[in-house]
């Protein structure tokens, strides 16, 4: 599947024919993350233990409940027909599904929003090829007109010798209101 989006590093996403702006950063530190993602992450550590990477088996819901409601999780999808992978939807949280729909059971090459999918794809293929947690940020204006930001904070679900990503947790945060001056 390819993606209408070109992601740069620490930078803006150019939209294939879109008018919504994506910004892309690596996690280097937790500051870099939003206070709900922040826990996420810190909730992730505490089961990895210092291993150095994530496993789905590090994933507590009792540990996040205030979070769930805004969480994805996806499988990376291998298997020849997907070029070069895919994304199934396992869990869609009841608030992110609010915006995205009953997606559950879904690839994410076959959501019928496609600026959706394609920027998840997008950002899914930098965490798939790198390993490392990051965040995309889109500003965009919904059809009644209303500013929405949304930060998109990605953690990769490695396999048992942390040599390649197995799945993704997904941490979505919406902000409504008119984006900063220059964004």
């Amino acid at each position: 599947m390819s993606s209408s989006f070109d992601i740069y590093e620490e930078g803006l996403v150019k939209s294939g024919g879109g008018d919504l702006k994506i910004a892309w950063h690596w996690v280097s530190s937790p500051t870099d993350l939003e206070d709900d993602a922040r826990v996420v992450q810190a909730a992730l550590d505490k089961r990895a233990a210092g291993r150095g990477f994530y496993r789905r088996s590090d994933l507590v819901p009792t540990d996040l409940l205030k979070q769930l409601p805004m969480i994805v999780l996806m499988d990376v999808i291998r298997d020849g027909e997907h070029q070069p992978f895919d994304l199934l939807i396992r869990l869609i949280g009841t608030d992110a599904e609010a915006y995205y729909g009953k997606i559950t059971g879904w690839l994410v090459s076959k959501v019928p929003m496609r600026e959706a999918s394609d920027r998840v794809m997008a950002a899914a293929t930098k965490i798939v090829e790198s390993g490392r947690c990051g965040v995309s940020t889109a500003y965009g204006l919904t059809q009644g007109k209303e500013y929405l930001t949304v930060a998109a904070s990605y953690f990769p679900f490695m396999d048992e010798t942390g040599d390649e990503v197995r799945g993704l947790l997904i941490h979505i945060n919406v902000t409504r209101g008119r984006p900063a001056e220059g964004v």
